[in-house]
């Protein structure tokens, strides 16, 4: 997978066209004791949306093919690649996996529900570099860490243990380096309307982990999520939270704002 990723970037760089590798394929090589210990089923790309037919194209180039495509992204997929798992017991190297490639950072889980608009922070203008290749860059501190929280915390499906140890390993190595600041997290959090969406995965990772995320923070968070959601959370553990079946009715419709956002939530259910 980093060696796909690699060439992709490669190409796209070769275009002109600047590229980050998000999530997995990032922080496994740069924050993980060996890449292995953190696996992925996906490659996770973001260019600009003026980019993107630009980008498609050389992905098509690569020999990808559209798979699917929703707002702020749209998935890709080598046709030699496995469509099902090798394994059920472990993860392997012949499992399936695709490319996703992001046109926005930002975050939403539908109709009626907070937008997380990332976007706002600029994240093609840092300068961090991808450690396996610098053609590619990354997300820095603090919109590193806010993006992969609200990520985790925005759908119970993404809570894994792995997701949760991820944060901790992330927030450990960069503030012990001065890298994160906790006021500079809460300003842009704030700025970006991604607190709510961070708060989950923050508020586990803290009970996995104590004294990884400092109590201000968390009340910060909790401050600007849905009641909802805070008291969804409390019947929670870090090693329950992820839902690998349905969310319940209630945790289905904990993001929406108001009645009116359930409403618009529930006319997106019926009429998509």
């Amino acid at each position: 997978m980093a060696e796909a990723a690699a060439e992709i970037a490669g190409r796209l760089a070769d275009r002109g066209i600047p590229v980050l590798v998000l999530k997995g394929l990032h922080t496994g090589a740069a924050y993980f004791p060996e890449p292995g210990v953190r696996p992925a089923s996906d490659i996770d790309l973001l260019v600009a949306a003026g980019d993107v037919a630009a980008a498609e194209a050389v992905m098509r180039g690569c020999g990808l093919a559209l798979k699917g495509r929703n707002q702020w992204e749209s998935n890709w997929t080598y046709p030699s690649v496995r469509a099902e798992p090798r394994s059920l017991t472990y993860v392997h190297a012949e499992d399936p996996w695709s490319v996703d490639l992001h046109e926005a950072l930002n975050i939403s889980v539908g109709d009626g529900t907070p937008l997380a608009a990332l976007d706002l922070a600029q994240p093609l203008a840092g300068g961090g570099r991808w450690p396996i290749d610098p053609r590619a860059g990354v997300l820095e501190q603090p919109l590193l860490l806010l993006h992969l929280a609200a990520h985790a915390g925005a759908g119970w499906q993404n809570l894994t243990l792995l997701r949760q140890v991820e944060l901790v390993l992330v927030i450990r190595q960069d503030r012990d380096a001065g890298r994160l600041s906790w006021d500079a997290f809460v300003e842009l959090g704030a700025r970006t309307g991604a607190l709510s969406y961070a708060y989950p995965a923050l508020r586990l990772a803290e009970k996995l982990a104590p004294g990884t995320v400092p109590g201000e923070v968390l009340d910060h968070c909790a401050a600007r999520a849905p009641k909802a959601v805070r008291r969804a959370l409390e019947r929670l553990t870090p090693a329950t939270a992820q839902r690998i079946d349905r969310n319940s009715v209630g945790e289905h419709f904990m993001w929406a704002l108001g009645w009116r956002g359930r409403r618009r939530l529930l006319a997106s259910d019926i009429l998509p």
